[in-house]
């Protein structure tokens, strides 16, 4: 999913734009924000929802890793006025690698 899907002849089939998908207000209200971001991904994900302890986990080590709050809205707005995106791409992969190996998807 993340790293795409190939043909024999190498060619990409279909790989998620994580980035793209959650720019659209659609699927996230407010993508610098990161609680919100976590929360409505997770709300997609996972219909009956994930407990309080996990989707912290997600939040503060996996896409945060341990930092404040701020530090995702700051990468955020640095990528919105510049367009670098490795930073945020980088997490948002982390993320959505993350959410996908946890149980919580597997039992579904």
């Amino acid at each position: 999913l993340i790293q795409g899907v190939r043909n024999e002849n190498n060619e990409l089939l279909f790989q998620l734009d994580i980035l793209s998908w959650v720019e659209n207000p659609d699927n996230i209200s407010d993508p610098s924000d990161a609680a919100v971001l976590v929360g409505e991904l997770i709300g997609n994900l996972i219909a009956n929802g994930m407990p309080e302890e996990r989707l912290n986990y997600f939040l503060n080590t996996v896409l945060l890793e341990n930092n404040p709050l701020y530090y995702w809205t700051t990468e955020w707005n640095n990528y919105e006025n510049t367009g670098m995106d490795f930073v945020v791409r980088t997490q948002l992969n982390k993320l959505m690698i993350a959410l996908i190996q946890s149980p919580e998807i597997q039992l579904m």
